[in-house]
């Protein structure tokens, strides 16, 4: 074995250890020619660019200022809408309209929902709207659940292609506004996609100069090729009827003004006694007239309110009944009084381009004394798109110094 291995050991790790020459072919030859002549020629400029740091610096501030104009002429976006699986409808018929009225159309509605392609289950709301959160007989909302998205490859089976089909369908109904609408990509950020504007009387002009403002804006609106399906849930023509009391007759006949409201409200509204436990939950008590006793104007005159003596006086004889009409009800926004529009951008816009020309549409529209403010996703995003030129300077200033301490210089990371 000694013998072996001094002798033949050695010879054979000789031969088999034996330095070959690589044969390659053209293709592997030319590849390795182009890349070691590109490499030597990046290392040749980037000592060039190390010695001459400071010339660098004007190649630099001509791709910063590119990159500034590119940020400022591409369109820009915040969050795009997703498909979540469910599709909202908002159903407004004409003022006033009652709810076995409503409900009729609203059938309609969920036929026409429970016969489109991909829906699982429909549930009705009336009464509500989600889209402002308001109650009136006027109102209704539609909740369509979608098949699970395994199911719905197809892209007619998207939502917006859902929507989209929808939007035609009902479009078909004449005796409401109804149209679809999907939930915000952020929950919390309104009640739905697309943008929602506020616009505001800052002058108090009153209800019916605001509609007409927001009328306005629609319409210019809708006839844009940037921006689509502008809808509001704002009305300053809703019938109601005005209570005029008589207060100095009330307080001579020594009527207390508490004992009025109170059983105005009690007799047409509804009140809260006390509360109650049974079966180990806590229950309310509410005092409310029955639904016979409160659906007619007569039925306001038949009451009767207690003076101080503990005698019943008619109500008749201290209030006039008026018709009158105005908004289901007074939203503010930043303490002024509001009316919200909500849309969408055109197909082939952005939400940045839709949000810069519904301000261009407000700024031509609306009459002196209203302003406008954003809200949802809308204000997130122009939040969001004035910090972003802060957040990209302070990022290459971070990533400067960094370098800087990397290479421990000020000019080397100029060329870098």
């Amino acid at each position: 074995s000694s013998v072996c291995a001094l002798t033949l050991s050695p010879a054979m790790c000789g031969i088999m250890l034996r330095q070959t020459k690589e044969r390659r072919g053209f293709f592997f030859r030319g590849f390795n020619w182009c890349f070691d002549r590109s490499l030597n020629l990046y290392i040749s400029m980037v000592k060039d660019f190390v010695q001459r740091a400071f010339f660098m610096l004007i190649p630099l501030l001509v791709i910063f200022a590119a990159t500034g104009v590119g940020f400022m002429s591409v369109p820009g976006g915040f969050l795009p809408n997703e498909d979540q699986g469910y599709i909202f409808i908002n159903t407004q018929l004409p003022d006033g309209a009652s709810l076995n009225r409503t409900r009729e159309v609203q059938n309609r509605i969920n036929k026409i929902a429970a016969e489109t392609p991909a829906v699982t289950h429909v549930i009705t709301m009336g009464g509500f709207s989600m889209l402002n959160n308001s109650n009136a007989s006027n109102y209704s909302t539609t909740i369509i659940a979608l098949e699970n998205w395994d199911k719905r490859k197809s892209p007619q089976l998207h939502v917006f292609a859902l929507v989209k089909r929808l939007h035609m369908e009902l479009a078909q109904i004449q005796e409401s506004i109804a149209f679809p609408f999907i939930p915000p990509a952020i929950q919390g950020l309104g009640n739905a996609g697309g943008f929602q504007i506020q616009i505001q009387d800052k002058s108090s002009a009153g209800s019916d100069v605001l509609q007409m403002a927001v009328t306005d804006l629609m319409d210019r609106g809708n006839a844009d090729t940037v921006v689509t399906g502008l809808n509001t849930s704002f009305s300053a023509t809703v019938p109601q009827i005005y209570l005029d009391i008589d207060r100095e007759k009330a307080i001579k006949m020594g009527i207390p003004l508490d004992s009025i409201f109170d059983t105005l409200q009690a007799e047409l509204g509804s009140t809260y006694v006390n509360d109650f436990n049974l079966f180990n939950r806590v229950f309310k008590v509410m005092v409310q007239a029955d639904e016979d006793y409160r659906s007619k104007v007569a039925d306001i005159t038949r009451l009767k309110v207690r003076d101080r003596r503990g005698s019943m006086v008619p109500l008749h004889t201290l209030v006039k009944v008026n018709n009158s009409a105005g908004p289901q009800e007074v939203d503010h926004y930043n303490m002024y009084p509001t009316a919200s529009i909500t849309g969408n951008p055109a197909a082939g816009f952005s939400s940045g381009q839709a949000i810069t020309r519904m301000e261009e549409l407000s700024d031509e529209v609306l009459p002196e004394g209203f302003g406008y403010e954003w809200t949802g996703i809308a204000y997130q995003q122009i939040e969001a798109g004035n910090m972003a030129p802060f957040i990209f300077a302070m990022a290459l200033i971070f990533v400067y110094l960094f370098l800087c301490a990397q290479y421990e210089s000020w000019s080397i990371p100029l060329s870098v």
